[in-house]
């Protein structure tokens, strides 16, 4: 099946209001804030029956919002975010072609605060992703897994700023993917010649975050 943008879009939102009423109403004490940062992408590699491909390395970045549902030291934080993968280049014995890769994604992070009520307040957190893909390039586009799932966990800090309800918040994600990014068996084209994949290794990618809780 392959989904348009607006409804890999529609998707992302139903995912995120799935999660946003599975939250008790006494647990609910939601806290909206947005989020922007870069992703350090390391896509892997495609073996064929005769040949390999790799992706180069890329740097993307990503955007969106979050809302932080809970009151204490655990809370669940859903959130709906684009993500551009950078400029992709898939290289194959000497032949390359370049992609744009990007996707709708609704993380759903456990949250667990290291340090209760302070200013400054270390988390750590680990969740599933839902991702809608998609890309540019109509060879890539036929080939490529719209529909993906992967795991992140990382930690943060929470730095509430004097007199007001804002808080600032760094953090750092490690991200790798459970399905596969390609479709085993599916073929496209690099520079001429078909390369059909038999298999793809996992996705894996740094993620730096500075968001604004309100």
């Amino acid at each position: 099946m392959r989904y348009t943008k607006d409804v890999r879009l529609q998707f992302a939102l139903a995912v995120l209001t799935a999660t946003l009423m599975a939250v008790p109403a006494n647990d609910a004490v939601a806290q909206f804030g947005v989020a922007a940062g870069a992703n350090f992408e390391d896509l892997g590699d495609l073996d064929a029956l005769d040949a390999r491909a790799t992706f180069d390395r890329a740097t993307g970045y990503h955007v969106g919002l979050f809302f932080n549902l809970g009151a204490g030291r655990v809370s669940v934080q859903p959130g709906v975010y684009f993500r551009d993968f950078g400029e992709v280049k898939l290289v194959e014995d000497g032949r390359f072609r370049e992609l744009a890769l990007t996707s709708i994604e609704v993380p759903v992070d456990v949250r667990i605060k290291l340090v209760q009520a302070s200013a400054l307040a270390p988390y750590v957190f680990a969740g599933p992703v839902v991702g809608f893909s998609s890309t540019t390039d109509d060879s890539f586009q036929d080939a490529l897994r719209e529909l993906n799932v992967s795991a992140n966990i990382g930690g943060g800090v929470e730095l509430s700023l004097p007199g007001s309800d804002v808080a600032v918040i760094p953090e750092i994600r490690f991200a790798r993917s459970i399905t596969r990014f390609f479709r085993d068996g599916e073929t496209f084209d690099i520079a001429g010649a078909d390369f059909t994949p038999v298999e793809v290794s996992p996705q894996n990618a740094v993620m730096l975050r500075v968001g604004l809780r309100f």
